[in-house]
């Protein structure tokens, strides 16, 4: 019903006009009654008719300008107010009939405050990835009667989640609900943006408010020292990240390593002592061998470890060629404390990453003689392919590779119950091999090729090959695993090749004839074994200079290097003796007798 309000009977039609008002009112509950009336010029004037979108006329309004205020309508259950002007000023002119205006008014049942988009950093951390946004919403119900709420995050994608607290609840009517967001982060280092939705559980009816997220994925850089002395040292550790059970890296024993864009936050690294692939337990650390790190981001974290290791005798075992048997010599005096039978011809010698075997591979006998190191006894014999040359171990001491030049293969020893598993095939006229620190690749050399064949020793088979000098003799790979050392027999230098690329990135001249090579343990120098002028040739890595040349016995064929990289032992086939070398100083400080012929040489670990 339209209530009026005679503002002027006094006034002439000529001298009036009208006003026409339109309302309209959202949100309101469905049949509720919308009361809500407009003021002209301070003076009440009418009241709408109920509905959500109604007009009303005020006639016989003076001419001029005048203001029109709308009072908010009352909706029970609802909370209702005029967007933007409550009020307005409306000109009525002569001439002109009719003057129009218009109100919108919104009514909620409830809100939410602040309803404003929220914006939060995080830096990207390890173990503190929980991080509080900072807002607290608080939800408030206007709809005359209490309702179940639900809060919840749209999921903004993989690693990353917010977490409202509460998240869903019972509302009585005119009370209100505090709720907080919490950030938890996963694994995806990424900004996002995504919504938290609130209100009234199973309504389509509810506030949206966006959420934006910066993530700071500046990494950090783990440094880490080793000192490490005493005896029988490992030729590496392992760094293991502990809470996420992953390896972060390896580092040698006397090293300072950087591991670069690491997660900044708190680390807790192990080391783990390794020789030839197995772990060691004859090493002990001055604290502890875990240690909690923190790495910062856009800067260092950084953790040293002294290591003591204790080792026990070493020995050197060498093929006695002319004698079909084995001399033990204890390193610490040079003397020879054993001598052990074996098959015809013995020419190489390697011995399990464990110490605890010796596999010996016995030219014209065709076959593989293992010494239990402890006893010092021959325990098993493998026969293998033709004419074996040369035998190289596993990282992890699972298998032996013999070379057998004879019949042009490897023949592949699981060492856990001394059985031929596989035969792999070659190049023509195979001389020498070695095992990459990973396991998954041989490298065989092939005197007539001229090449060094890369074998994946999972599928079997060569993969390719590289092309070095003339008639390539013996390898040695490097104990980081990314380069490898060729020597040319026939044109007397030494092919280095690239591991990763599989490509020589540098030759290096050498004596005549070089025939065997070995790298010290820490990686920084190659020694090689020159067979006519009868000395070796000592090359620096980061150069790939020859910097040194030792002389030695005559035609010089085996060499070994001790475990703490401080001295080399030579074998001299004409002289029956062994050269011993300071690599320090890279002089001879020491010469001992052997039995006749000796040629491979192999020490314990």
């Amino acid at each position: 019903m339209q209530h009026l309000v005679d503002l002027d009977n006094a006034f002439a039609a000529d001298c009036s006009g009208i006003i026409e008002i339109e309302l309209q009112v959202t949100g309101a509950p469905n049949g509720a009654e919308v009361e809500a009336t407009v003021t002209l010029d301070d003076v009440p004037a009418k009241a709408f008719p109920s509905g959500s979108s109604v007009g009303l006329s005020i006639e016989r309004v003076r001419l001029g300008t005048h203001s029109l205020t709308l009072t908010p309508p009352v909706v029970p259950g609802s909370t209702c107010t005029v967007l933007d002007e409550a009020t307005v000023d409306v000109d009525v002119l002569a001439g002109i009939a009719t003057a129009t205006t218009s109100f919108v008014v919104e009514c909620l049942a409830f809100t939410v405050t602040p309803d404003s988009p929220i914006n939060f950093e995080h830096v990207l951390g390890l173990t503190e990835c929980t991080q509080p946004i900072g807002s607290t919403l608080t939800l408030t119900n206007f709809t005359g009667t209490s309702f179940g709420w639900i809060a919840h995050a749209l999921h903004p994608g993989p690693g990353h989640n917010i977490v409202a607290t509460p998240r869903e609840g019972e509302l009585p009517f005119g009370e209100s609900v505090e709720i907080n967001l919490t950030y938890e982060c996963k694994s995806h280092d990424r900004s996002f943006e995504t919504e938290v939705e609130i209100g009234p559980e199973g309504s389509t009816d509810k506030v949206l408010i966006p959420i934006t997220a910066t993530i700071d994925t500046t990494r950090g850089t783990l440094t880490v020292t080793t000192v490490t002395t005493g005896a029988s040292l490992p030729d590496q550790y392992d760094v293991e990240d502990v809470e996420d059970g992953v390896l972060i890296g390896t580092i040698g024993p006397n090293e300072t390593k950087s591991f670069l864009e690491r997660r900044p936050g708190e680390y807790k690294i192990r080391m783990r002592p390794r020789r030839g692939g197995v772990e060691v337990d004859n090493c002990t650390f001055a604290s502890s061998f875990v240690r909690d790190v923190a790495v910062p981001a856009g800067a260092t974290g950084s953790a040293s470890f002294t290591v003591e290791c204790v080792g026990g005798a070493v020995f050197a075992y060498i093929a006695d060629v002319s004698l079909n048997s084995v001399s033990v010599i204890d390193v610490s005096d040079n003397t020879t404390t054993a001598t052990i039978p074996v098959g015809d011809d013995p020419w190489a010698i390697a011995i399990t990453p464990d110490g605890g075997f010796a596999y010996v591979a016995n030219r014209d006998a065709d076959n593989v003689s293992v010494i239990d190191l402890a006893t010092n006894a021959v325990t098993a014999t493998i026969a293998v392919g033709t004419g074996p040359l040369a035998i190289a171990m596993s990282p992890g001491g699972a298998f032996a590779y013999v070379l057998n030049t004879g019949s042009i293969d490897v023949s592949e020893i699981r060492l856990a119950d001394n059985t031929v598993v596989r035969t792999l095939s070659t190049g023509e006229a195979p001389e020498g091999i070695a095992i990459a620190p990973g396991g998954a690749l041989a490298y065989v050399t092939n005197l007539f090729d001229n090449t060094v064949s890369v074998i994946d020793i999972v599928g079997g088979a060569e993969t390719f090959n590289v092309t070095v000098g003339v008639d390539p003799w013996g390898i040695a790979i490097t104990p980081n695993g990314l380069l490898a050392y060729v020597v040319n027999n026939d044109d007397f230098t030494v092919s280095v090749i690239d591991l990763v690329t599989h490509t020589v990135t540098a030759t290096v001249d050498v004596g005549a004839h070089p025939e065997t090579i070995a790298i010290r343990p820490d990686g920084a120098f190659v020694y090689v074994v020159n067979e006519f002028p009868d000395d070796v040739s000592v090359i620096d890595v980061a150069s790939n200079t020859v910097i040194a040349t030792v002389d030695v016995g005559r035609s010089p064929s085996g060499i070994a290097i001790t475990p703490d990289g401080a001295f080399a032992y030579v074998t001299s086939d004409l002289d029956d003796n062994v050269t011993v070398i300071d690599l320090n100083s890279n002089t001879v400080i020491a010469t001992f007798s052997v039995g006749p012929g000796p040629r491979g040489i192999a020490i314990t670990p």
